[in-house]
C-alpha cells in the first residue's frame, strides 16, 4: 500500500489501544481500518482509506470504513475537522491525548444537544457548516480534545431541569415519525454515491459529496426534475432503471440499520410509522435488508402519496392523518434540512438525528439552525427524550 510507513508496534496500535481502552469491541475488520489509519502518513481521505484498506482485506466496504471512522470519532479517539477544498488529513494520534477518551460503557451516546441551552449542550463552540461540493467524510481527523461544556452524560440529561427543552416542544407524544435514510437505515453514503455515479454515467456530472449537499432528503421526483431543467432534456429512461439496480444491489450488498433502531422499537410506548422521501419499492428494500419493514408496515408512507414531497408538510399530515394523530401531538425524527423544514411546517415537534455516518462535522448545528427542537446522536437515548417531552408537557 502507498502512503504508509513502516510498521511499529507502538504506532500500529495506537488507535487499537485506545479502542480498548473505551471497552470497544473490535472486529477484525475494524482492526484493518485502525491500522491503515495509524499507519498513513501521507493524510488520505475517507475514500481513500477504504482503497488502501481494500488491499489489506477485499470483503470490507465503503460503508464498514464510513462507520468505523465515525464510531472512533464518537469514543473520543479522533475528531473531525473540514480542511480547506473538502480535504481530509489523519494526523498521528498523540499519547498525550489519551487521557481525554470517555468510557463508552458508562457514556454511551452522550452527546445532546438542545436548542435554547447552547452553552451547556457546547453550541458556543465554532463548527463547519455543511457546504455545496464538500463532502462530510472528507475532513480532517485529530486527536479528540473534549470540552466538559461539550458532552452531557446520560446522567446529566436525565437530570436537565425542563427549560432546557423549548416551550413548544412541551406536548403529548402520542405518534413518532420516522425519516427512513439516515435515521432508520444508515444509506446516506450509499446512496449519494450511487446517484452520483449512475448520474454522471448518464451525462450529468456530479459527485456524491454534491449529490449530498443539494439533495439530501428530497425526494426523487423533485432531483430529477431540477436536474431535467439544468439538462434542459429528459434523463433517459434508462437512467431510472440503472438508478434502481445500483440502489439495491448496494443496499443488499451494505446496508445496515442505524445503531439502536430495533432496541428502540422495542420499547417505545407509542406509536410509530415511516414518513420518507423514498418510493416505497426502495423501502421494501431497505427496510426488509435491515429487519425492519417487517416492524413498521404497514405504517410506511412515502412522497409519492401527495402532492408535494420535503420540505413541504404534506407528506408528515398524511402520515399523521393516516395514524389517526393530530399534528401537534407528534414527535419527527429527521436528519436532513428539507425534514426539519416539513415537521416545523406541520406543526409538529422536531428531533435532529445526526448519528448516521453521513453527518460530517458541524451538522447538529446545521440541524438546530434549521429549526429542530433538540439533536442526538445515539438513538438509544430516544425513548427518554421523548418521555422528558410528553413528561413536561404533564408538569406544565
Amino acid at each position: 500500500m502507498t502512503g504508509l510507513k513502516p510498521s511499529s508496534a507502538s504506532k500500529a496500535t495506537g488507535i487499537e489501544a485506545r479502542c480498548a481502552a473505551t471497552g470497544m469491541r473490535m472486529t477484525e475488520q475494524r482492526r484493518v481500518i485502525a491500522r491503515v489509519l495509524a499507519e498513513s502518513v501521507d493524510h488520505p481521505d475517507v475514500e481513500e482509506l477504504y482503497r488502501r484498506c481494500v488491499a489489506v482485506d477485499d470483503k470490507i466496504s465503503i460503508s464498514t470504513v464510513y462507520r468505523t471512522v465515525k464510531l472512533f470519532e464518537d469514543a473520543g479517539i479522533i475528531e473531525r475537522h473540514d480542511f480547506r477544498e473538502g480535504r481530509a488529513r489523519y494526523e498521528t494520534m498523540r499519547d498525550s491525548h489519551h487521557d481525554h477518551l470517555i468510557n463508552l460503557r458508562e457514556r454511551q451516546g452522550d452527546r445532546v444537544h438542545l436548542r435554547g441551552d447552547r452553552e451547556a449542550a457546547g453550541g458556543d463552540r465554532p463548527q463547519a457548516r455543511l457546504q455545496a461540493g464538500r463532502s462530510p467524510a472528507r475532513a480532517v481527523l485529530r486527536p479528540a480534545r473534549r470540552r466538559q461544556a461539550d458532552v452531557l452524560s446520560g446522567h446529566d440529561l436525565v437530570g436537565k431541569p425542563p427549560h432546557t427543552f423549548p416551550d413548544h416542544a412541551f406536548v403529548s407524544v402520542d405518534l413518532i415519525i420516522f425519516d427512513c435514510d439516515g435515521v432508520l437505515v444508515d444509506s446516506e453514503v450509499i446512496s449519494c454515491r450511487a446517484h452520483a455515479d449512475v448520474l454522471t454515467r448518464h451525462g450529468y456530472p456530479i459527485t456524491s459529496e454534491q449529490v449530498f449537499a443539494r439533495f439530501l432528503g428530497r425526494s426523487t421526483r423533485q432531483a430529477n426534475l431540477e436536474i431535467e431543467t439544468e439538462l434542459g432534456r429528459k434523463l433517459p429512461e434508462a437512467y431510472h432503471s440503472d438508478l434502481q439496480d445500483e440502489l439495491f444491489r448496494s443496499f443488499e450488498a451494505d446496508l445496515e440499520a442505524i445503531r439502536g433502531i430495533h432496541d428502540v422499537l422495542d420499547v417505545v410506548t407509542q406509536a410509530v410509522c415511516v414518513a420518507s422521501s423514498g418510493s416505497h419499492q426502495r423501502m421494501q428494500v431497505s427496510l426488509g435488508s435491515t429487519g425492519l419493514y417487517e416492524r413498521l408496515a404497514p405504517n410506511i408512507f412515502s412522497a409519492s402519496q401527495v402532492k408535494n414531497g420535503k420540505p413541504a408538510p404534506d407528506l408528515f399530515l398524511f402520515a399523521a392523518k393516516e395514524m389517526g394523530v393530530a399534528p401537534e401531538r407528534c414527535v419527527v425524527i429527521e436528519d436532513s434540512l428539507a425534514g426539519i423544514a416539513g415537521a416545523r411546517a406541520a406543526g409538529m415537534t422536531v428531533f435532529g438525528f445526526h448519528g448516521g455516518s453521513h453527518c460530517g462535522d458541524g451538522h447538529a448545528e446545521t440541524l438546530r439552525e434549521a429549526g429542530a427542537d433538540l439533536t442526538f446522536a445515539d438513538m438509544h437515548q430516544l425513548p427518554d427524550l421523548v418521555r422528558r417531552v410528553a413528561a413536561n408537557a404533564l408538569a406544565g
